[in-house]
């Protein structure tokens, strides 16, 4: 093949999507950001927090993390027409004036949850992590999630609703093996009555 030169250069992988704009829905692709998007989304994240006052940024900073966001958003959703060209071409401005922080948050994890499937990230998550992340969730709340990627979080949360299910149908299934092992309960003996010699038979008794 030589180098690296001569081989063709494929396209980002593309995904369907739709959301909301107001009382609108509309439908766009979320593209695979390869690494000169990464590094221009970086850029902006930096500059949008050094523009709203912070001197030397960092990536826990919010409006670092809210710059990055923006411009994830900005990068990784394409015009389905037309892949080459970003959905959003008002940029980040555009972005903030359409969506509060909610509906950006969710297209940003929407985004990166594509970005672990085309980067091989999104591994199946183990029957022994999920009883971990439970008791992990019980003992430390839902906020114990955060630290995972957006498609993790989504597999470790479809998983621990799917054990909810089965342990349903296991106590159902166990319940109606209870009712159905349990005796039948006696049939109620008929009342008495006087012509079948019963207490009251006592008027109708021949004299001494």
């Amino acid at each position: 093949m030589g180098k690296m030169s001569a081989v063709p250069q494929a396209a980002p992988k593309t995904k369907p999507t739709s959301f909301d704009v107001g009382a609108t829905k509309v439908t766009c692709l979320i593209r695979h950001l390869m690494g000169a998007e990464e590094g221009k989304i970086l850029r902006d994240a930096r500059a949008y927090a050094v523009a709203n006052g912070v001197a030397d940024p960092k990536p826990e900073d919010p409006l670092y993390l809210l710059g990055n966001m923006y411009a994830t958003v900005l990068y990784g959703y394409v015009d389905e027409q037309a892949p080459a060209e970003l959905f959003f071409d008002g940029g980040a401005a555009q972005i903030s004036a359409c969506f509060d922080r909610d509906q950006i948050a969710m297209l940003w994890a929407r985004q990166q949850a594509f970005q672990d499937e085309c980067s091989g990230m999104a591994a199946a998550v183990t029957d022994a992590e999920v009883l971990a992340w439970v008791y992990r969730i019980a003992m430390g709340g839902a906020d114990q999630l955060d630290e995972l990627r957006p498609h993790r979080k989504n597999e470790v949360l479809r998983r621990c609703c799917s054990l909810v299910i089965d342990l349903t149908k296991i106590i159902e299934a166990t319940a109606n093996e209870q009712r159905a092992a349990a005796p039948a309960p006696a049939a109620p003996s008929a009342p008495v009555s006087a012509s079948d010699g019963g207490a009251g038979a006592g008027a109708g008794a021949p004299k001494a």
